[in-house]
């Protein structure tokens, strides 16, 4: 395909993707252009998710797969008092948050940062710290405190030692 097809074809992906999800963005969005660029931005995070775990995350790759410029995909955050980069870090916590939940404790805490694309433990921790006001260790600690007593409850009796 030629260049003026394949944009115009990205075009209208984008605004049948906008049609579609307009009528989840709620009543926030008044206008057609709020609806538009609230759905952009449900593509973008979208894209953020599913690209977060494969490695570093571009603005210009977030931009083409929503077939906006990269000035359009910044002025869409910034319009929400956010940014791109907040965004993407915002994905990179809560995928660490998720595997410090469910991974044992003999996964170390630098595998989870390299996993999710900080630079080390350390600054997985000053993270943590700066927006959940806790350690990633201590994250994990109250998040298995949380999680004995449900599955004491659940253990039938004549599993128990004694019985």
């Amino acid at each position: 395909m030629d260049d003026i097809t394949l944009k115009t074809l990205e075009r209208s992906f984008t605004d049948v993707l906008t049609a579609v999800t307009s009528s989840r963005i709620g009543t926030f969005a008044t206008t057609d252009g709020e609806r538009r660029d609230a759905a952009l931005r449900r593509i973008v995070r979208h894209y953020i998710r599913a690209a977060v775990p494969l490695g570093r995350v571009s603005a210009e790759g977030a931009a083409r797969e929503a077939a906006i410029s990269v000035r359009t995909l910044h002025r869409l955050f910034q319009a929400v008092g956010t940014t791109f980069s907040a965004c993407v870090r915002d994905e990179r916590l809560r995928g660490a948050m998720s595997d410090l939940e469910v991974a044992p404790d003999s996964v170390m805490l630098s595998e989870i940062a390299t996993r999710w694309g900080f630079c080390d433990s350390s600054h997985l921790t000053r993270t943590f710290q700066h927006h959940l006001d806790c350690t990633p260790t201590q994250y994990r600690e109250t998040h298995r405190i949380a999680a004995v007593p449900s599955q004491t409850a659940v253990m039938p009796a004549e599993d128990s030692i004694g019985s």
